[in-house]
């Protein structure tokens, strides 16, 4: 069984999960087609970019690409911090 990206980059790895409950399926051959999110081990989804992270997207590196190509004035203001009260404000 193998697992891919729309852009055709295998994932298997990535996705232990999806891989189990296919081989579980009661069919020798299949396609399926869908999205596949992380979830909390309390059942919450994880955020878009911890889902993302495990198929080794580098988001700062597309937000460094998009600062060099974009001008100031045409992108959303962003603010990387630990600290909670600046990430509130």
């Amino acid at each position: 069984m193998r697992v891919y990206t729309r852009g055709l980059h295998e994932v298997t790895l990535a996705v232990p999960e999806v891989v189990q409950l296919a081989r579980a399926l009661p069919a020798d051959r299949l396609i399926l087609d869908g999205e596949v999110i992380a979830f909390r081990p309390d059942g919450r989804p994880h955020t878009f970019q911890t889902t993302m992270r495990r198929f080794g997207r580098k988001l700062e590196g597309r937000v460094a690409a998009l600062e060099q190509l974009v001008p100031e004035a045409n992108t959303v203001p962003r603010l990387l911090t630990r600290d909670a009260s600046a990430a509130a404000a």
